[in-house]
């Protein structure tokens, strides 16, 4: 399975009633109810070329963005912005590329707790799978201790302790609950 597949299907779960799921805001929003295999093909072919589309112009696009303003790595607040710009403009045409294709969706009562959707993480993951997320969080708190230690850009590595580090700590706790489940 390719890396952008395996993004795209963490979109979508199953309900403790055994309803299938779509969660295209992540925690943040209830979830849609699927009615059929039709419909979950279409909003996951969907989902994965928005993942290509927006996550991989990230990975090809921020370097060059950089480049050509140094600005963004080089103030905290500069790099914040970014940071909340880059997640509006995600959010937004996320929103517009699904909105007719949720919209005779129903809703799902509640929106799913952070301890649910770390759970689900959980179990839709191998050990190793949640291992290198959480090597990859703490790797990217250690840069941005780094990037204090030494001086440079200490207000974007703090960004980066704190963000990250939210990350280390849910990759962390599916990880244990993915060994409390094995015993």
């Amino acid at each position: 399975m390719g890396y952008f597949t395996y993004l795209a299907k963490q979109t979508f779960g199953d309900s403790p009633t055994g309803e299938r799921l779509y969660f295209p805001a992540g925690p943040f929003a209830r979830p849609y109810l699927i009615p059929s295999a039709e419909v979950e093909e279409r909003l996951f072919r969907k989902q994965l070329w928005l993942s290509r589309l927006l996550i991989g112009g990230l990975i090809l696009l921020q370097p060059l963005l950089f480049a050509l303003l140094p600005v963004l790595t080089e103030s905290a607040l500069a790099f914040a912005g970014y940071i909340v710009i880059v997640t509006l403009a995600s959010v937004a045409i996320t929103h517009f590329a699904l909105r007719r294709d949720v919209a005779g969706l129903s809703r799902g009562a509640k929106r799913l707790s952070i301890r649910a959707m770390l759970a689900n993480l959980s179990r839709r993951n191998s050990p190793r799978m949640l291992m290198l997320g959480l090597v990859g969080s703490l790797a990217f708190v250690a840069l941005g201790f780094v990037s204090i230690a030494t001086g440079i850009n200490p207000g974007s590595g703090w960004i980066s302790v704190v963000l990250f580090g939210f990350c280390a700590v849910g990759w962390g706790y599916a990880l244990d609950l993915r060994h409390s489940d094995a015993e």
